[in-house]
Formats: C-alpha cells, structure tokens, sequence
C-alpha cells in the first residue's frame, strides 16, 4: 500500500511537474509574442509619426526659403522706390535710362506663383496624420505655422494684383510706343495710385511680411525643439527629398 501511494505519489509530482513546466512555457510564449508584437507595433508608430513630422517640418521649410527669397526682392525693390520717391522734379525729368527701367522693370514684374497646399490638407485633415502624431503641443504650433503662411499667401497675392493693375491701367490709358523710357518712367512716376501704392509697400505690406516670416522662423525652430529634432536632420531630409524628386522627374 505504501508503495502504491509513492507510485502515486511519483506519477502525480511528475505529472505536476510537466504540466506546470508546459503552462510556464505557454505563459511565457505568450508574453514573448505580445511584447514582441506590442515592440514591433510600437516601432512601426515611431517610424510613422517621424516620416509625418520630417515630411510637415519639410513642407514648411519649402515656405520659409520661398517667402524669404520674396521678402529680400521686395527689400532691393522698395530701396529703389525709396530713392525715386525723394527725386525732385528736375530730376524725374533728367533720369537716366538704366534708371527709369530699373523702376519701370520692378513695378511691372509678374510673379507667378503655384501654391502646393498638398502637405497642408493631408496634415489638417487626415486622421492617420492626428492619429500618428501623438504631440499635441506640435500640431498645435504647426497648425500656427500654417495659418500664418496663408495669411502671408493671402497678402502676397493681394500685393501682387494690386501691382498688375496699376502698370494695366497705365497701359490703358497711355499709349506706350509714343513715349521714350525716361518719359514713361516720368509720367507712371507722378501718378497718384502708384505714389499710394509705393507707400503703403514701405510702410506696411513689407514690414508686415518681415516681421511675419521672422515669427514663422521662430515656430519652425520651436517645431525642431518640441520633437527633438536637429536642423542637421532637418537638411538631410531635405536634401533626400529633393535627390529623389530629381530621379523621379529625369
């Protein structure tokens, strides 16, 4: 009896001992499974919200070089708007050549700009992008990044048909093959709306774009130190971006 109770006693241990052995396994297989896939989905949400952020931090790069390279052709413009505003009237009359056409080429210049807004929508509507991007305090300054950007679109634009229709209206009412360059450079020169618009050029439309790019720069700055990212990562995305670009389009 007694040895049938150690047999039994034997087989249960063992018996025990295996089945614990094999949950433990089982458990543990489990965690081993979840954790990796929890890791791996952990990574891959990383590895998203990164692509989303660079790609946004890029977009609004492209903004900042574009309104700035604007900006320092309005400054050279309005420095020669400034000195033609202080001529007296001998000499607006006896103006040189170069000069009348420096004034008459940076008051009828046409700029055509294509606005990609592509970025923009799929940041500010797509739920994948607010899904990946868990930094409230980014999207946040980033939605600023962009309003402030199309406010400067707005005005660029504004500025630019405010320009077109002061050298149309010129045409329109001067026949332009009956004067010489210094004379059409004498009589748009005295015209009321183009005194008012070189004004209001100096006064408000480039100042207010100055000090709006300065704060854009700023927000793109604070947009690297919220996601810890460096301008030198900043530039190698960039300049990524663009190689790729140029083998896609060759």
């Amino acid at each position: 009896m007694r040895q049938l109770k150690s047999l039994f006693k034997w087989h249960m241990g063992a018996w025990w001992l295996a089945t614990t052995s094999s949950i433990v396994g089982t458990i543990t297989g489990i965690i081993v499974t979840f954790g990796t896939s929890a890791y791996l989905e952990e990574k891959k949400h990383e590895e998203n919200q990164r692509l989303v952020v660079m790609m946004v931090l890029n977009n609004i790069e492209i903004y900042n070089r574009r309104l700035s390279k604007d900006i320092a052709v309005m400054e050279k413009n309005d420095s020669l708007f400034q000195a033609i505003m202080q001529y007296s009237d001998e000499k607006v009359r006896n103006v040189s050549k170069d000069t009348a056409l420096m004034f008459l080429n940076s008051l009828g210049s046409r700029s055509f700009r294509i606005v990609n807004h592509t970025s923009e929508r799929i940041f500010s509507s797509s739920m994948s992008t607010w899904q990946s991007i868990d930094n409230t305090a980014f999207i946040e300054n980033v939605g600023k990044c962009y309003s402030l950007i199309n406010l400067m679109e707005d005005l660029y634009q504004e500025i630019a048909h405010e320009q077109f229709n002061l050298y149309d209206e010129f045409h329109k009412t001067h026949d332009i093959r009956d004067f010489s360059t210094t004379e059409k450079f004498a009589l748009l020169h005295k015209q009321p709306e183009v005194i008012w618009y070189l004004q209001k050029h100096h006064m408000f439309y480039l100042p207010f774009l100055k000090g709006s790019i300065e704060t854009l720069l700023e927000q793109q700055k604070k947009n690297l130190e919220i996601m810890k990212i460096s301008e030198e990562e900043l530039i190698q995305f960039i300049r990524k971006n663009v190689n790729q670009q140029s083998q896609v389009n060759s």
